[in-house]
């Protein structure tokens, strides 16, 4: 079988037949690629450029709630930080006057307790005149006569 060659007229190569189609066919796909690459890039840079303004002033906005966010996180930081110098200033400083009252409110309260429970016992107690004795409005009459 014979095979059909072509001579290059630049540099009078021989190259076979078959080989140069290949070639053809495969310079032809990248281009054919290529230029598709190049209309999606060229769609896509069209609807970029429709869709930037809008894009741009959701960018700003979103800009200027993040500053605004920081804002308020850096003041919450500093009370955060201004409560946390007070508690660290009453615990170096304060904690037995705090520990102390703590147990005066306790002791108080107990106190509280007892007097209510005498007061419970001694409204149960039988007043004077049902004992037969005599109360108090008993002698106020007597220092008046």
């Amino acid at each position: 079988m014979e095979k059909r060659v072509i001579i290059c007229s630049n540099c009078k190569a021989e190259m076979p037949l078959a080989q140069l189609i290949l070639q053809l066919l495969q310079e032809q796909v990248r281009n054919e690629i290529e230029e598709d690459n190049k209309l999606k890039l060229e769609q896509e840079a069209s609807i970029f450029m429709k869709e930037k303004p809008r894009l741009s002033s959701w960018i700003a906005e979103r800009s200027e709630c993040l500053k605004e966010a920081e804002h308020h996180i850096a003041k919450l930081e500093d009370k955060f930080a201004q409560l946390n110098s007070i508690i660290k200033v009453l615990r170096e400083n304060n904690m037995d006057s705090l520990d102390t009252a703590a147990n005066k409110i306790d002791e108080a309260a107990k106190r509280i307790r007892i007097i209510e429970k005498k007061l419970k016992d001694a409204q149960a107690l039988p007043t004077l005149e049902a004992e037969g004795l005599p109360g108090p409005d008993d002698y106020a009459d007597d220092k008046s006569e």
